[in-house]
């Protein structure tokens, strides 16, 4: 079976956060990308719920009236 991968690079802006990522992985003995899956996707699951939030905020909003 072939993995499906994506290759990320770090701009030099970033160099701390890879920096971080890689210390991480060494002091863990969690593979970076290991690391790079489990932060996305607690990412994913904030920025949804954070959008769900913000959607039902806008909807109950819209129906109050005074």
């Amino acid at each position: 079976m072939k993995q499906k991968s994506i290759h990320i690079s770090f701009p030099s802006q970033d160099a701390d956060l890879y920096n971080e990522l890689i210390r991480e992985s060494t002091l863990r003995l969690i593979p970076a990308s290991t690391l790079i899956r489990f932060y996305l996707k607690n990412g994913k699951k904030i920025a949804n719920t954070s959008n769900l939030l913000q959607r039902y905020e806008t909807s109950t909003s819209s129906t109050v009236s005074l």
